[in-house]
């Protein structure tokens, strides 16, 4: 396993075990996840208010998630009201959103597919998912996974379990299956970054393990690198630049059963 993984397992565990209250703001925390630079999180806060919601709706729940780990927050103005959120708040809150619009043609099938997502941070994603659905009043619960390491999980479930997630129920997978584990009619896969990222040998075991179901539906992913996406052949898929584009090739992939 890269060091770097190695590494970011063990501050997981010590987060959990000393039930460390400022934990956000340690460096091995901000060099995993919270590193969203101001210009991008400016692009991410406008995004999410041309998508409809509130400047009161992103300040409420920027105050809920960023109290949990005590944030570096920092100050957003739009139209004489300034938010204080983490950067990182509103890049979590701005996928949740575009994967749930991306998730409604599924709805519309009157299908209730289940969210597996592939490297799930400390589960902030999950939590803006839930937070999304329950803001359009959404009447079901999703089944949501997070495929991840096995120490990295005692942080998800940490942080999660501060929330009332009534639009989820929240189910954590060991990777050292790669979702072999997974049983489900009707999966949407999610990987911000992560499947991208990771060495081609646990890329292909993730391949061989979640896409060669038939029952796969759908899913999302922000891909960050050159690895080939020839796995998605037998999709609709849907390929943009990522937005705001953090890295020089970086695309948003959106896929569909044919």
């Amino acid at each position: 396993m890269d060091s770097l993984y190695t590494a970011w397992q063990e501050t997981c565990v010590r987060i959990v075990k000393t039930n460390e209250q400022s934990w956000k703001q340690e460096k091995d925390v901000y060099y995993m996840l919270e590193h969203v630079p101001g210009e991008y999180a400016n692009v991410y806060l406008d995004l999410i208010l041309s998508s409809g919601i509130s400047i009161e709706t992103i300040q409420e729940y920027s105050t809920l998630v960023d109290s949990i780990g005590k944030a570096h927050q920092h100050s957003f103005t739009r139209n004489s009201y300034t938010i204080i959120s983490s950067t990182t708040c509103l890049r979590y809150l701005y996928h949740a959103i575009d994967i749930v619009n991306k998730l409604n043609p599924i709805f519309q099938k009157s299908i209730l597919p289940t969210l597996v997502e592939v490297g799930g941070g400390y589960g902030g994603l999950s939590v803006a998912i839930n937070y999304i659905l329950q803001k359009q009043n959404s009447s079901f619960k999703l089944n949501y996974k997070i495929v991840d390491l096995a120490n990295v999980i005692h942080l998800q479930s940490f942080y999660t379990s501060k929330f009332v997630l009534n639009n989820i129920n929240l189910e954590f997978i060991d990777s050292t299956t790669y979702g072999a584990g997974i049983d489900s009619s009707n999966i949407f896969l999610i990987s911000n970054y992560c499947l991208a990222e990771m060495g081609e040998g646990n890329r292909q075991s993730y391949i061989n393990s979640l896409f060669t179901k038939s029952t796969i539906v759908g899913g999302y992913l922000q891909w960050n690198s050159d690895a080939p996406l020839e796995f998605l052949n037998r999709f609709e898929t849907t390929i943009t630049k990522e937005c705001p584009q953090t890295g020089p090739d970086n695309k948003t992939v959106v896929f569909y059963k044919l």
